[in-house]
């Protein structure tokens, strides 16, 4: 059973954020930024570290984190604190998966002041790290999958032409995807949670969609048409539910 998650409530973006420090041209402001190719880098890769202050407690329940250069033997950790960084109250350290990492927790942990640290492996030959988009807040899920993928598409808008010697040239543009996704019995208890999920990212706003949590299959997306709940007529109130988005780029 494919188990999803939708990562939509993202108090990352409203908290105050700093770095240990941070390149020329790469501030840690564009952690906020929705083009995640649009990052922050660190000048160095021993001990550099990003810190999250919620303003509050909040629960979290959902860390992503996109377009990094992370590598195996690296050492990248999530550390929370009660008390602004002063006494370690709760660490998980990361599995490194390419480009992107999550980290989901079934019980949410209540912390203000959170921590990215991170460290190169001794012979790895990154000089600096580099992170593109970070999610740390809400997820939700449902209490069913998706009962079918509709679509799937690969899509290059790079321009192609020709000359009149036949010579081809191209003008590269980055690569995306669009999927599509049916969902059908759904419950009340699911037309309430997408309903808020809606409200809160719309059709411009981005979101991270896992589409298989067992094999930490994810995407960094946004929604391409609205929204249709349909009340599918069944004896119990049961709703469907098709789901447009493509991959941000």
């Amino acid at each position: 059973l494919k188990l999803i998650k939708f990562l939509w409530s993202n108090d990352f973006d409203g908290g105050i954020i700093t770095a240990s420090n941070s390149a020329d041209g790469y501030p840690v402001s564009n952690l906020k930024h929705r083009w995640h190719t649009l990052h922050w880098r660190s000048i160095n890769a021993a001990n550099e570290y990003i810190r999250i202050n919620l303003e509050e407690a909040k629960p979290i329940k959902g860390l992503a984190i996109k377009y990094h250069n992370f590598q195996v033997g690296d050492t990248v950790k999530i550390q929370a604190y009660n008390d602004a960084w002063l006494d370690l109250d709760y660490e998980d350290t990361l599995t490194i998966t390419p480009e992107k990492i999550i980290r989901l927790w079934d019980t949410a942990k209540i912390y203000q002041w959170w921590q990215i640290l991170m460290e190169t492996a001794p012979a790895a030959p990154a000089t600096y790290h580099q992170i593109g988009r970070l999610f740390l807040g809400n997820t939700s899920g449902l209490s069913k999958t998706f009962s079918a993928q509709h679509s799937y598409n690969l899509i290059d808008p790079s321009g192609i032409e020709y000359s009149g010697g036949g010579q081809v040239s191209s003008n590269p543009k980055p690569k995306y995807k669009q999927m599509g996704y049916t969902f059908k019995g759904l419950t009340a208890e699911d037309k309430k949670t997408l309903e808020e999920i809606f409200e809160n990212v719309g059709v411009g706003g981005d979101y991270f969609f896992c589409e298989n949590v067992n094999e930490l299959l994810f995407f960094y997306v946004r929604n391409i048409s609205s929204w249709e709940i349909v009340d599918m007529k069944t004896s119990e109130k049961r709703y469907s539910l098709t789901i447009d988005m493509e991959t941000l780029r």
